[in-house]
């Protein structure tokens, strides 16, 4: 079986979601919530959901939806960091002695998050979603649009069977999955993948390693922030991106608002004294 999301493209994805029964009818679906428990258990028994059915159309309006939820938690966790050292410049703190350069142990972290979910939300997008099974042992599934059909397929066996190897942690693998996948050809946006893994190690850093220090030395300076920063806005911006070339505007708003806040990022880092390269 070909374990490959289809279509490889945008093009091909918007020509499907065109062609979708519940994407542009009175029957519309996007942005509404709906259960897919039913789906799920025929998948878990073996089935694989068919192109040109009911079924299948409803399976990738929540693929779409999935993604623009993903997208919007992407923008809101960004948006909490920036406002956070923008509140510290203009605001009233609530110590006087509280220092924006302790922030980074907080706010790096966050980008990270922010950076996967916009990875998983281009994923979604081109049919690929995680799916967390627990009755009984909990268990990790992927939800993968083929070329034969909507399948699940335990995750690990996934990327071992595309990729020859698994990673162990979660992160690890959302990264395996994008870098690898468009190795493998899938027309996935160009997205920093080096800067991905800056990003994933310093979050790391700042959650764990800083618990065995005695100092605040290599957590310390608001400008290891905004070294980071660029990383997590371009995945965004290429989420939302690829989200606009298939729905116009969002009905979610987070297009807007992710472009207010691009508008806005070059005077924070004014704010701070800090040359910021998006």
């Amino acid at each position: 079986m070909n374990l490959l999301p289809q279509p490889k493209d945008l093009e091909g994805i918007a020509l499907m979601y065109g062609l979708n029964r519940f994407f542009s009818s009175k029957r519309n679906l996007v942005g509404k919530a709906f259960r897919i428990d039913q789906y799920i258990s025929r998948l878990m028994r073996g089935d694989i959901l068919k192109p040109e059915t009911a079924i299948y159309d409803r399976m990738n309006v929540y693929f779409l939806n999935r993604s623009m939820h993903q997208a919007n938690e992407a923008c809101n966790k960004l948006w909490a960091t920036v406002e956070l050292y923008h509140g510290m410049k203009t605001g009233r703190k609530l110590c006087r002695r509280f220092n924006e350069n302790f922030l980074p142990t907080s706010t790096i972290p966050t980008l990270h998050y922010a950076n996967i979910s916009a990875l998983l939300s281009i994923l979604s997008l081109f049919g690929v979603a995680s799916i967390a099974y627990r009755k009984g042992k909990l268990r990790f599934y992927n939800l993968v649009r083929t070329a034969d059909g909507i399948i699940l397929i335990e995750r690990k066996r996934h990327l071992s069977e595309i990729f020859g190897t698994a990673k162990r942690g979660w992160h690890e693998q959302i990264l395996q999955m994008y870098g690898g996948l468009r190795q493998k050809g899938i027309g996935l946006p160009e997205i920093d993948m080096e800067g991905c893994r800056r990003l994933m190690k310093a979050r790391l850093k700042y959650h764990y390693d800083i618990l065995g220090q005695t100092t605040m030395r290599d957590v310390y300076g608001v400008e290891k922030y905004f070294d980071l920063l660029p990383v997590a806005v371009r995945s965004i911006s290429s989420a939302v991106e690829s989200l606009c070339r298939i729905m116009g505007s969002l009905p979610n708003k987070c297009d807007s608002r992710f472009d207010e806040l691009l508008l806005k990022l070059p005077d924070v880092s004014r704010e701070y004294g800090v040359k910021l390269t998006l």
